[in-house]
């Protein structure tokens, strides 16, 4: 203790104090520099990840609908062109030439059972005897024909999804008309594309 120069008693300096204060605030900075240097990578992460979502949808991307019957099916129209549309038909063609994953793919309702669609889609001129498998469509039981062609060079299979409904039975068909046609064995499951996309209406 000293005294002032009032003559009170007075608390003397202790040295340190303002090396603690200094060393306190640099403390301080290099916490903020640390999360400062954290939260930039992080927002360009997140930016960087928001561009290259908006750069994966396809340009001119729309979902559209069509009907045969009372089945509607939703398409990307970046993916498929529809054609031949009737009220109880349409043909769905891939946009892109060179898609060597989708084929042509026509959609019907007919009142013909499924042994005879099969029978006529997929007929003993072009295709082995097809086999059978029971497949779904919607929520509604049916039926797959798969059959090999007879063809020498590289086809696909020819498939038909049908399902019978009180208003007729429906049908995904994807075939060739011959040899020459469709794209080679690289092909994937032709309906893969309306699975979840297809609906019956009352």
């Amino acid at each position: 203790m000293c005294e002032s120069s009032s003559g009170r008693p007075r608390r003397a300096e202790t040295p340190g104090e303002p090396e603690k204060t200094v060393s306190a605030g640099l403390q301080q900075k290099s916490l903020s520099a640390a999360v400062a240097a954290i939260a930039v990578p992080t927002v360009a992460a997140v930016a960087a990840a928001l561009l290259s979502a908006a750069l994966a949808v396809p340009a001119g991307a729309e979902t559209r609908e069509a009907v045969a019957g009372k089945m509607r099916l939703r398409y990307e129209s970046s993916r498929w062109t529809l054609s031949n549309v009737t009220p109880d038909s349409f043909v769905l063609t891939p946009s892109d030439p060179l898609d060597r994953k989708r084929s042509q793919v026509t959609v019907l309702r007919s009142p013909l059972n499924c042994a005879d669609l099969a029978r006529a889609h997929l007929p003993d001129s072009l295709y082995v005897v097809p086999t059978i498998a029971p497949d779904t469509l919607a929520g509604r039981r049916g039926e797959r024909h798969t059959a090999h062609t007879l063809c020498r060079n590289a086809t696909p299979r020819g498939e038909l999804l049908c399902v019978p409904t009180p208003s007729g039975t429906y049908a995904l068909i994807a075939t060739i008309a011959a040899c020459r046609g469709g794209p080679g064995f690289g092909r994937g499951d032709p309906f893969e594309d309306f699975f979840d996309s297809v609906r019956f209406l009352p």
